[in-house]
């Protein structure tokens, strides 16, 4: 069979829920087809997709080794190595002489931000200036990833390049525009300019909205959906004692309500190896449909089976595997936990689970003034913040209602403040002995990919408390349609 239409049928099959089937159709077209190239980097984006990781970084590995490589997929096949993990050859492979005699700014840029998750900042700076000196500064990712290290309010060289840059950046694309303005926007706020800074994420929203609009029903109508479908929790097995390292510990929480920082405190456990976001849960459940499709009735007929209700924990268990090396000591804080909750309770009923809530006004604010690299389209108004905020409080509403009992509460204010007394009460919830290392968690050189990669390398501070309060006569959008 051709290569294009093989791949076309996997995706296809995919949708429809057939893991197996679509992970035999994967090992044909790998085994009986001769890839070219050109062909590698969609089937590794395949075998992510489906959890293979080890597959996705061979073929990436194999497309950037090739003599033939298409200079202009390099990045792709590189970036694509970073999403199985495997930052180490991403930047082995950039060392190669190949690379350091044509550092182009895409180059640059992929290696300071490597370097910037790895918390290495100093030679994550001087990639990153490169990067901008190699374009004449008319970079907006570059900007963008730069900003988030550096502390404008007492930097002038940096802060006053920024402002230059502003009119030549205004002739490039929405991408670039969108996320230079996001920058900008931090360079001000860092100098308390909090109009002026408004203003420019303002901006920045809007020029993202262009790149990925909201689809504004389907989010209401799918948590209608899955509430409707969990009428009970009858669902639920009975609850028994929580064993970590040897199950995962789930996190839930709105992207910017301390979920990265929860992560970084819980994964510097010593009996904690790893966690990230990597949509496990959503894989393995891939043969049941979407989130919104399963139902609690559906549950207790896996159950009553065991065996289909075991499926789900064994592909979960290779899943993680494939992605971090080890079942064992893992957190998992996907961004779409919230709505495999119930599957989650019930696949895993020896596992954690905490839900992390914070000031949503302050949610709101960091959200609006964050350039998700996920595409959270929801993100690019106050409006639509206070939307989606609305959903998510509905259903967390519902599900602590049917499954309280197994959720752990934090605060993140009161993390913030106490912190001992915290962490000490999360890690009881989890099974764990206190261990100091976690006071430390801010000296954890793990990677950490989410737009909190700077902020959970500090110590705690307060000033992340009421951070809404000097641009809340801003915010009416939020106020008048946020309900909580």
């Amino acid at each position: 069979m051709d290569v294009n239409c093989l791949v076309k049928k996997i995706l296809n099959t995919v949708a429809h829920g057939d893991r197996k089937y679509a992970l035999t159709l994967l090992y044909r077209l790998i085994n009986d087809c001769r890839l070219t190239d050109k062909s590698k980097l969609s089937v590794a984006r395949i075998a992510i997709m489906l959890g293979e990781f080890s597959i996705g970084k061979y073929l990436a590995s194999s497309y950037i080794s090739s003599e033939e490589t298409f200079k202009d997929k390099i990045i792709e096949a590189l970036s694509l190595l970073a999403e199985c993990g495997d930052y180490t050859s991403a930047l082995n492979y950039i060392q190669t002489k190949k690379y350091i005699e044509n550092q182009t700014t895409k180059i640059l840029h992929f290696t300071g931000t490597i370097l910037q998750q790895l918390g290495q900042y100093k030679i994550a700076e001087k990639y990153l200036v490169k990067a901008l000196d190699a374009c004449d500064s008319l970079n907006g990712p570059t900007w963008l990833t730069l900003s988030a290290q550096i502390d404008f309010s007492n930097n002038e060289l940096f802060f006053e390049k920024i402002i230059n840059s502003e009119n030549k950046i205004k002739k490039l694309n929405n991408e670039y525009q969108a996320s230079y303005f996001y920058a900008l926007g931090k360079a001000l706020l860092d100098r308390n300019q909090f109009d002026s800074a408004f203003n420019k994420f303002n901006v920045a929203s809007k020029l993202s909205n262009k790149l990925v609009p909201i689809k504004k029903q389907n989010e209401a109508e799918y948590i209608d959906k899955l509430i409707l479908n969990y009428a009970d929790n009858t669902f639920l097995p009975d609850f028994q004692e929580v064993s970590v390292p040897k199950n995962p510990i789930f996190i839930i929480g709105l992207p910017r309500s301390g979920t990265t920082l929860l992560e970084q405190i819980l994964v510097t456990h010593n009996e904690i190896n790893t966690g990230g976001e990597f949509g496990g849960i959503r894989i393995a459940t891939l043969h049941l449909g979407k989130a919104s499709d399963i139902s609690s009735q559906r549950i207790k007929q896996l159950n009553s089976t065991n065996t289909k209700l075991r499926t789900i924990t064994q592909i979960y268990t290779h899943v993680t595997k494939e992605r971090f090396n080890s079942y064992c000591g893992i957190v998992d804080k996907s961004i779409n936990n919230i709505y495999y909750l119930g599957i989650i309770a019930a696949a895993f009923p020896k596992s954690p689970i905490i839900m992390i809530k914070r000031n949503p006004a302050d949610v709101a604010w960091s959200c609006f003034r964050t350039c998700f690299n996920q595409g959270m389209a929801w993100s690019n108004s106050l409006h639509d913040i206070a939307e989606h905020f609305n959903n998510i409080d509905r259903l967390t509403t519902h599900w602590l209602n049917l499954i309280g009992n197994r959720v752990l509460e934090v605060s993140y204010e009161n993390l913030i403040v106490d912190p001992l007394k915290e962490i000490s009460a999360i890690l009881m919830a989890c099974g764990l002995e206190m261990d100091n290392n976690v006071l430390r968690f801010y000296e954890n050189n793990r990677v950490i990919t989410t737009s909190s990669t700077v902020q959970v390398r500090k110590p705690l501070y307060t000033s992340s408390i009421a951070s809404h309060e000097s641009v809340a006569h801003r915010m009416h959008d939020f106020f008048n349609v946020y309900k909580g």
